[in-house]
């Protein structure tokens, strides 16, 4: 299969020129720059059809490209290299993309990198609306930097009494909202499962806050 040369309809095309030249000064061979470029082209195609904008590319879609799409992907556009060409090709266009200004900054604390992932999930897996996971990123954001501030997120450090107390509030929340929180925090919680993490001590409370109290009825 005869590889492209250029694209300039391509979502990335206002990189390729760095990219280029990032190639050139790095030496590269002309046979690994075409596959290279070809990974670049494919990657660009994807993105589009993904509805993700050129500056809005995050490392995340970088991994879903090379472990969900790549895989199982039949278009005879692009040449189907070797996979660790098409790694190699995005790790440099990440580095390309960020120090000329394309890309998203990388998170500059643990827990806006936590709330990328756990967006990028709730999206992909569970394909939740917009507005539902930006609330529920707003949640965890509260939640991990109350338990965390900026050290490194472990929820083996959270007690079952430290997740009642955010959800709780002091005592004023309404239980709509406590609802709100409780169901949030349990969708974060599944997150991190998938992630292999033990949550079991958080999901009992968690559970128990998403169930509404009945009313008790006084006997006469």
């Amino acid at each position: 299969m005869r590889k492209l040369t250029d694209d300039p309809g391509n979502l990335l095309a206002p990189v390729f020129p760095a990219y280029r030249q990032t190639l050139i000064e790095g030496r590269y061979v002309p046979d690994i720059q075409g596959r290279y470029f070809a990974a670049v082209f494919h990657f660009g195609d994807w993105l589009r059809s993904s509805g993700i904008g050129m500056r809005l590319v995050r490392h995340e879609h970088v991994c879903d490209f090379l472990q969900n799409h790549l895989p199982t992907c039949t278009s005879k556009r692009h040449t189907h290299s070797d996979p660790k060409h098409y790694r190699s090709a995005l790790q440099l266009l990440e580095r390309v993309m960020q120090a000329h200004g394309f890309a998203v900054p990388k998170p500059t604390t643990a827990i806006d990198a936590e709330l990328q992932a756990f967006d990028i999930k709730m999206k992909q897996v569970w394909g939740y609306a917009d507005s539902t996971r930006s609330a529920r990123c707003r949640t965890i954001k509260r939640f991990l930097s109350k338990c965390f501030n900026s050290q490194r997120i472990d929820l083996a450090n959270i007690s079952s009494d430290d997740l009642e107390r955010f959800i709780l509030g002091d005592g004023n929340r309404g239980s709509s909202s406590a609802r709100w929180i409780s169901g949030s925090i349990r969708c974060y919680l599944r997150y991190r499962q998938l992630l292999g993490d033990d949550v079991s001590h958080l999901m009992r409370p968690c559970q128990r806050l998403l169930v509404p109290t009945r009313p008790r009825f006084q006997r006469f």
